[in-house]
Formats: C-alpha cells, structure tokens, sequence
C-alpha cells in the first residue's frame, strides 16, 4: 500500500508541473502497482488512480496510437464517470474525479459536474465547520473570544455585519491564489480589471494568496493596488484567512479561485459564512462550471454559458452580464497588419492555411482530435498547429497520421511561449479550432484579438437523450452543456459572429472549418464582423461599468437573479 502511495503522489506532482512524458511513465506504474493492491482502503485508490492516469493519457493524446488504445481510453472515459457519480449521489463514497477535472470530461455533463462539485463543497464545508466545533464555537463572539477570529475593528456582529446605507465607499473583496504564479492566465487576463473600478464608490481590496509577485502582470497589479493588495501566505490558516477578511469587514466578496487549485480558499470563505454575518459571495473565473457551494450566493455568467433551459443546474443567484461573462485586459483598439513573413520564425509553412490550437493538449477530446484529423484530409495545402507536450504526444499523433494516410508535415509541433511571441505567432494562423468539451477561454480571447477566426462547437443535449451520447460521440462530439464547454460561442456572440463560427455538430463544425479555407468572401465576412466587434469584447472600463451596476443592486439587497 505504501508503494501504491508513493507512486501516486509522484505520478501527481508530476501531472501538476505538467511533465507529461514523465507522468505517463509514472502512470503506467501506478496502474500496475493498483492492480495487485488487495488492501482496505485501496478500491478508492485504484479509482483515483484510474482518473490520474487518464489525465497523463489525455495530455499524451494515447488513444491516437491505435484503435485498441482509442477503446481503451472511451472505455475509461464511461468506467470513471459512473464510478464518479456512484460516489457522490450514492453518499458515503470517495470522490473519484476532482471538480475541476469533471469540466474536461467529455463523459460528464454538467448534472454530473455539478453533483461532483456539490460533493466537494459539502466536504468543505464539514472540513470548516470541524475548525469551528473543534473550538466549540457557534457564533463570532465566541470566535473572538477563542482566538479564531481575531480582529481589533470586528468585535460584534453589529459591526461586522452589512448595513445598508453605510456611509461611504461600497467595500468591494476579491480574493486568489494566482496573481503571483507566472504564465497564469487569470493576472494577464485581469491586468487592468481592479484599477478600472470607481474609486469615488468602491473601496477595492484584493486578497493574494501565496508569495509575492514576482514576474508581470503579478508586479503590475500589485504595483497599481498598493496598500490594498493583501498579501496571504500559503500556510496561512482557513481561520486566519476569515479573521482577515472579516476585520475588513467587505460588503461584498468575489472568489476567484473556487474549486481551482487550492481548497484552502474554500475552506476560508466557509470558515467566514458560518461565522460572519451575511455577506454575499460571488463564485467568478477560477472555477468555470456550476459551483455547487452552499456559502456562494452568487455567480456571474451570460446568457449564453447559462441559457434559461440549463438555469435549474446553478446553484444560488446567477448574475447576467449583457455580453460574455469572460472579462479580458485586452486593447479594443485595431490591430497594425500582420506580417506573414513571421511565420518561418515559427516553423510554419509560408503559403499554408493553418488551422491550430494552442491550448493544453489534455483539453483535447478523441471525438475533436479525429475531426480536425478529417478536415485535413478533406483539405489540400493545410496544416495543424499545436502546442506539444513531450514526446509521447508527437508520436501518437504521427501514428494516427500514418493510419490515416496522411504525411508527418501536415501537423506541427511548438512550445509554449511568453505572451508576446504567443501573440505574434498565433497572428501567423488561418483559423483557430476550439476544443468543444472544453473550450479556449484565454487563447480563445487571444485569437479573436489578432483577428484569427475561431470556429466551435455547441451540441445540445438532444430531447430524452440521456447518458453523455457514447452511442454517437466519436461522430457529433460531446454535449455542450458545461459553462466550460460553452465559452467560445460566448466570445462569438459577444463580437455577432456566432451565426458564422459555432456548429451545432461535429459535421457543422468540420464545414465551417474547410469553408473558412475554400470561400474567400466568407473568410474576410468573418474577420470583418470580428472587427466590427472589437469594442464590445476587448478591454475591462466597460465590463466592470456593467459589473458596478450589479455590485449596487446586490449591496443594495435585490433578491434573485440579477440581469445587468
């Protein structure tokens, strides 16, 4: 059993620095070593075992390298999402898929991915009311009195609790882990958001879990936000962090991280609903998908990640943004032309039509990858671009090309870069392919910014069909229900070109691709509607506007769903 541990938490550390040639070595270790354990206690190990080894196989794309392999991994994609959902509507079981991993599951819907996500907040939330008990505390002057609250201005629940009418500034909470981890996408997508607040009306403070920022956007952010960056230190108790946040006493908290990453957050915010008086809480960005969270009482969204007809799968309140929820730091001012002369900087074809996609590769689903196989095969002088993840990746994927009669050049490989070659680079594509099960929120932002089409994908869940379609996956894709799995068409809908670029198929997604390469009028019908679009998704002054409007109604007490 300690075998089985060990390489568990290896083949984990290793997922998690995203080593995948390594973690898929690991992995094979770790499911011998789970077959042979007979121990108490190691069914729910070899489970998690099993959803382990699947993300190193996702990530490596194993299921490319033969129709046995394509089989085996489906077979796991069905055996992990019933075990899954055995645990957490069974009760008593051990939570097998993460919530956050149950967003790129292409078995899983969003029911599914919101009774995992419910489970793992009904945890935490035991998890917080264990610290409180433990002290034998049931109310925030008895905190005090223990010490688990410690707070010189918070020293009654009159003080601390909101008051509509409080004279002066609407005190405005946000709280994250990431601001000073380099290359996350969440400080480069809200590098201006906290600055573009009004500050005549809103006292906005950030809460900055983890050590000082060291690399930019992080230092800019911090830089901007002076005294009301909170730094917190990662070994910082749940207690400590509510003792915190209720001394400063917000009026109203926007977590940032919610099933993301760290607990320690969650945990917090629980500590901080038990004790505190009633404050709201606002589930945004860090945790796409239905948070499930008794202590959230409100999530922002739009119309299209949410529509009405999936409005009973959230929990609480759901804030309606006009356009996409997906804020972004970006310019709306024109782009200058691109150069395509920069394309043999990056190992791409100069007279090629490429498509590509630069996200992670274990965002890319069976039933995705062997589409963009086939319009490759319906098209001449076309490429792929992907982002590689080691050498396991490469060579599957040249497998499948072999397979498919198709040369080794038709898809290329290429590393992660700083933002701004990122940028350059992914000006030098054709068409962006989004991933549908779960699409390219960051990147995706990206593409339409250099004026790249992005073409998605949004399955409906067809009446009286139940299950996650295995019947016709590899053939329509998945079902887009997940918020996750619906943020391209929001981008789209956002700048009007969701009549252009979003397929309701994987037939009608292949289409649109190999017709964004053989009709010219409707390639430059496309960029330019992008264009035209550019001030109503790019840029943070408008969208926190409309996000200050909502902070009003909320502070100022109005129940139910908020349409902005």
């Amino acid at each position: 059993m300690s075998l089985l541990l060990d390489s568990f938490g290896l083949t984990s550390l290793l997922i998690d620095l995203q080593l995948w040639d390594e973690a898929s070595s690991s992995s094979e270790t770790l499911m011998s070593l789970s077959s042979f354990s007979s121990q108490a206690g190691a069914k729910g190990l070899r489970e998690r075992s099993l959803a382990l080894s699947h993300r190193s196989s996702s990530a490596t794309l194993s299921y490319c390298k033969s129709p046995e392999a394509l089989e085996a991994y489906l077979s796991t994609l069905s055996s992990l999402r019933d075990s899954s959902l055995n645990a957490v509507r069974g009760g008593g079981g051990t939570l097998v898929v993460p919530p956050f991993e149950s967003l790129r599951m292409a078995s899983l819907g969003l029911e599914g991915q919101r009774d995992i996500a419910s489970f793992r907040s009904r945890e935490i939330q035991d998890i917080a009311r264990g610290i409180i008990d433990s002290e034998e505390t049931t109310n925030l002057d008895e905190a005090i009195a223990r010490g688990i609250i410690d707070s010189e201005e918070t020293t009654n629940l009159d003080e601390a609790k909101l008051v509509k009418g409080n004279p002066g500034r609407i005190r405005v909470a946000y709280i994250t882990p990431d601001i000073s981890k380099p290359g996350h996408p969440l400080p480069y997508l809200m590098r201006d958001f906290w600055t573009s607040h009004n500050t005549s009306e809103f006292d906005v403070t950030l809460y900055s879990l983890g050590p000082p920022p060291v690399t930019e956007p992080g230092v800019h952010i911090k830089d901007k936000m002076g005294s009301k960056f909170v730094e917190i230190p990662l070994d910082t108790k749940p207690q400590e962090i509510a003792s915190q946040i209720m001394s400063d006493s917000p009026d109203i908290l926007v977590d940032l991280c919610g099933h993301a990453g760290t607990d320690l957050i969650s945990t917090a915010l629980s500590v901080f609903h038990y004790l505190s008086p009633p404050t709201p809480i606002v589930s945004y960005m860090g945790f796409p998908g239905s948070h499930g969270s008794p202590h959230t009482t409100h999530q922002i969204v739009d119309p299209i990640v949410a529509p009405p007809s999936l409005r009973d799968s959230y929990a609480g309140n759901l804030v309606f943004m006009p356009g996409s929820y997906f804020v972004n730091s970006h310019s709306p001012a024109p782009l200058p032309a691109s150069p395509r002369s920069k394309r043999s900087k990056y190992n791409l074809p100069p007279a090629a039509f490429v498509y590509s996609n630069v996200g992670r590769s274990d965002k890319i689903d069976p039933a995705t990858f062997f589409s963009w196989i086939r319009i490759l095969a319906r098209t001449e002088n076309t490429c792929l671009f992907l982002l590689s993840s080691g050498r396991a990746m490469e060579a599957n994927v040249r497998a499948l090309l072999g397979r498919e009669g198709l040369d080794d050049s038709r898809v290329i490989f290429g590393p992660i870069l700083e933002p701004e070659e990122h940028l350059e680079r992914l000006r030098c594509m054709d068409c962006f392919l989004d991933t549908p099960c779960y699409n390219s929120h960051t990147v995706g932002v990206d593409s339409l910014w250099v004026g790249v089409p992005l073409v998605t994908m949004l399955r409906e869940r067809g009446e009286g069909e139940e299950g996650w379609g295995e019947e016709d996956y590899m053939k329509n894709g998945c079902v887009c229900d997940k918020l996750s799995s619906r943020v391209g068409a929001s981008l789209l809908h956002a700048v009007n070109a969701d009549g252009y670029l979003v397929g309701k198929d994987l037939k009608e997604y292949e289409d649109i691709a190999v017709r964004l390469l053989r009709e010219d009028d409707f390639r430059e019908r496309v960029k330019e509607r992008i264009e035209e679009g550019r001030g109503q998704l790019f840029g943070c002054e408008t969208w926190v506007k409309q996000w200050e409007n909502g902070i009003r109604r909320i502070v100022g007490g109005e129940e139910g769903d908020v349409y902005l």
